[in-house]
């Protein structure tokens, strides 16, 4: 099986591990040398994935295999622009949040309206 192949929105199957929480098939995908990066239509990594269902397992797994934790997106809203970090406070993923800090996350990024997670998190 192709583990690059994409459905109609352009996700991989590390995507859809990652939208599920699957650690385990997300560690198999890295293992088997899946790219960590893919960008499904609207942007998203599964990073972004990851951090926005709050799994953070998966969150984890993604960043001790080198995801791109200041990566940006474009995807809840139309307007604002997401790192991981942002996404997961936008969405009061705690967990995730808190794994993303801990791997050294920017928490002074700032969203397009220059909003950083804590007000983000305040005003949810």
């Amino acid at each position: 099986a192709d583990k690059e192949a994409r459905d109609d929105n352009q996700c991989t199957a590390l995507h859809i591990a990652a939208q599920s929480g699957n650690e385990a098939v997300v560690q198999a995908l890295l293992a088997a040398g899946s790219d960590i990066e893919p960008r499904h239509t609207k942007g998203g990594t599964p990073l972004h994935i990851a951090a926005l269902y709050g799994h953070e397992a998966a969150t984890k797994a993604l960043l001790a295999a080198g995801a791109d934790k200041e990566a940006r997106i474009c995807l809840l809203d139309g307007e604002r622009v997401y790192t991981p970090l942002l996404l997961a406070a936008f969405m009061d993923r705690l967990a995730v949040v808190q794994a993303l800090a801990d791997a050294g996350a920017d928490h002074e990024a700032r969203d397009s309206k220059g909003a950083t997670p804590v007000h983000i998190a305040a005003s949810e």
